[in-house]
């Protein structure tokens, strides 16, 4: 037993020191690349002896193991061979290190049982996986009883239960929800990957499960929306859904409201009234596009005057001029050339000073100012046939032009709506997959469960560890609502 240890151990040291080993060398290859490009770029003398030394370097063999630990193959061989395999090294997986061994210590050469094992071996490395496993839990509740005269019998608890008497487990549950949402698998081909690991389960009772789950969480879904709402700035957007219920098929939206850390869904109408209802006590700034509706709600008088603000979405602007390019693409490579400077002025200010609002604040009052007062003078000048896509970019750009100079003031605003359609890209995706909603109440389902995993998503917290942990604290204590920021 100790001796197997001792070998273990010293393979995993030779895996170490030759990972090490390697990654010295391609940094130093890299060095030496970047040096020679500088040096020819600047012309620096400094530079080329610098880089002849960089190169001495790189050319240095590492010096010599002990006997037992060399490697088959010299540094010069490893570098200059292609690499073999696919894709990165996959530093981040968990590794288990495999040993193998000869069946037979037998010399091919002399017949003799004669080998002996040496302090070395060859390594290499493969990505695998292991099927993921449904098992049956049998729980046991044992039961006690009292020597009083009552005869007291007192049954162990078991586990909270989506549906009562109901033989799935959460977790159970909470895969099947974030198969759906997430990763956008229809329930009947969820049912096809478990009828292969030898369960048989139905789609209904799938869709029962992931009912019962939005229904236990839907609190939870609540106080994502007013912890949303309650900030000084959101994202919103809407993208069409089909419900075919009845036998009838009816085209609704599903609205997004959004922050960096949280996603909130409904399906409802589109029109004034659904957007009414759910940024109708909204006091801030909204970041959208020109749908009307955002419009019309900006435009209402508060106690307070205009309670809700809106930032308009430049990413729009520069699709509408893409779109006319065919037609006035001189006119329009002016205008798209001077959209690309104020996302460059970001980029930077990310790049240098990444995450400082006072840095971008003034880069914006400066570069970017000059930037828009730009697109401004040049948008003025343009003439052209009122119904052309030309003249309706133009147009577009200016009925919303406090709205697009919006994040000039404040710097926490982005200059798009990105975020919100990356907040749209998933339940997108899923509309592909499994097409519709077939009732009112795989709506509200649907809603519910998006807004978690969603939200989950954009917390940094695993979707399926989220809705089993939310649901189990739901279940014990009714009501109980657990943000994706309580696992985190």
């Amino acid at each position: 037993m100790m001796e197997a240890l001792s070998r273990t151990e010293s393979l995993k040291l030779i895996v170490t020191n030759q990972l090490l080993e390697d990654e010295c060398q391609r940094l130093q290859q890299k060095l030496v690349d970047q040096s020679r490009e500088l040096a020819k770029l600047r012309g620096d003398d400094e530079r080329q002896a610098a880089l002849s030394m960089l190169e001495e370097l790189a050319a240095m063999k590492p010096k010599p193991k002990p006997e037992g630990e060399r490697s088959s193959e010299t540094p010069e061989k490893r570098r200059k061979s292609p690499r073999r395999g696919h894709g990165p090294t996959q530093q981040d997986i968990e590794a288990q290190d495999v040993v193998h061994e000869l069946p037979e210590l037998r010399c091919s050469n002399c017949g003799e049982l004669s080998l002996e094992e040496m302090n070395s071996a060859e390594i290499s490395e493969e990505i695998s996986i292991e099927t993921s496993r449904v098992i049956k839990l049998r729980h046991l509740r044992k039961k006690y009883t009292c020597g009083c005269d009552e005869g007291t019998v007192v049954t162990a608890p078991g586990p909270v239960k989506l549906i009562k008497g109901g033989r799935y487990s959460v977790e159970f549950a909470a895969h099947a929800a974030v198969s759906k949402m997430v990763d956008h698998l229809p329930l009947h081909r969820q049912t096809r990957m478990l009828e292969r690991q030898g369960v048989k389960v139905t789609p209904q009772a799938l869709w029962d499960q992931l009912a019962r789950l939005a229904e236990v969480l839907a609190p939870s879904a609540e106080a994502i929306r007013r912890r949303i709402l309650e900030s000084e700035y959101l994202h919103a957007d809407e993208t069409g859904f089909l419900l075919t219920a009845g036998g009838g098929k009816k085209r609704l939206t599903l609205w997004s409201i959004s922050t960096p850390e949280l996603a909130w869904y409904t399906v409802a109408r589109k029109d004034y009234n659904a957007g009414e209802q759910i940024l109708g006590t909204y006091k801030g700034i909204v970041v959208a596009d020109g749908y009307r509706v955002y419009e019309q709600l900006a435009a209402r008088d508060g106690p307070n005057g205009k309670e809700l603000r809106l930032a308009h979405c430049w990413a729009h602007v520069l699709r509408k001029f893409r779109e006319a390019y065919e037609h006035r693409p001189k006119d329009c490579a002016r205008v798209l050339e001077l959209i690309g400077k104020l996302y460059i002025v970001e980029r930077k200010a990310a790049e240098s000073q990444p995450g400082d609002l006072e840095y971008l604040a003034r880069k914006r009052s400066t570069r970017s100012k000059v930037l828009v007062q730009g697109i401004k003078k040049w948008a003025l000048s343009q003439t052209g046939l009122p119904r052309s896509d030309f003249i309706k970019a133009v147009k577009y750009m200016l009925a919303r032009w406090e709205g697009l100079t919006r994040f000039l003031d404040d710097a926490r605003l982005p200059l798009d709506n990105n975020a919100a359609e990356r907040s749209l890209r998933g339940p997108v995706l899923g509309r592909k997959n499994w097409l519709q909603f077939r009732s009112r109440r795989g709506c509200r389902a649907g809603a519910v469960l998006f807004s978690l995993c969603e939200s989950a998503k954009l917390s940094g917290v695993d979707p399926e560890e989220y809705l089993r942990v939310a649901a189990k604290r739901a279940l014990e204590e009714p009501g109980a609502v657990t943000l994706p920021g309580d696992l985190s």
